[in-house]
């Protein structure tokens, strides 16, 4: 096993990692995401052409077009378009979100892009209209959302702080958080 080391003075809190398709190792190390250099051996910044500096990076997703997706703590959500060479800002409080705080994003077979919130709302970008889910519409009980992933059916599948998990499938949310099957409600 090779080890590897980082450039810069970090106390190596990885908090995610990200394997892109061209094999590129990507680590959030305290809110910064550094990039795997083989041939040197350590780990070096990452950072996209116009990406914030002011906040950090919470969570990152390439998307199946090689877009990349970028949550951030306080700083709402960058997307890398790729063949442009563009980065395009979105500000989640402008688009009617209680918090610009990010924690997770995920995309679904049918191509869009969810984000989950400390504010424990659901947000999901078809393109660029963004459709909140909140306990006004159906999504309701999250208090801050850890992560998401789509299941093999296409399930959305949310885990919470407090809240245990929802699924959703398409139309409606089913929330698990019965004791019985959940002993510990904060799901990570």
């Amino acid at each position: 096993a090779k080890s590897f080391q980082c450039n810069e003075g970090l106390s190596y809190l990885v908090t995610d990692s990200y394997i892109l398709k061209d094999g590129t190792l990507i680590c959030n190390i305290n809110g910064a995401l550094r990039k795997l250099d083989r041939k040197e051996g350590m780990f070096i910044g990452y950072r996209m052409p116009n990406m914030t500096r002011y906040f950090e990076t919470s969570c990152m997703l390439e998307e199946r077009s090689g877009n990349l997706w970028f949550g951030t703590y306080m700083g709402g959500v960058y997307k890398y378009l790729m063949d442009k060479d563009e980065m395009v800002f979105y500000d989640l409080k402008q688009k009617g979100m209680t918090s610009n705080s990010v924690t997770c994003l995920a995309e679904d077979r049918h191509g869009r892009i969810w984000l989950g919130t400390y504010s424990g709302e659901l947000g999901c970008f078809d393109g660029d209209d963004l459709t909140i889910f909140n306990a006004t519409n159906g999504f309701g009980g999250a208090n801050k959302i850890s992560d998401l992933f789509v299941d093999s059916e296409g399930n959305l599948v949310i885990s919470d702080h407090q809240s245990g998990i929802s699924i959703f499938k398409g139309d409606a949310f089913r929330t698990i958080n019965n004791k019985d099957l959940i002993t510990d409600l904060n799901v990570n």
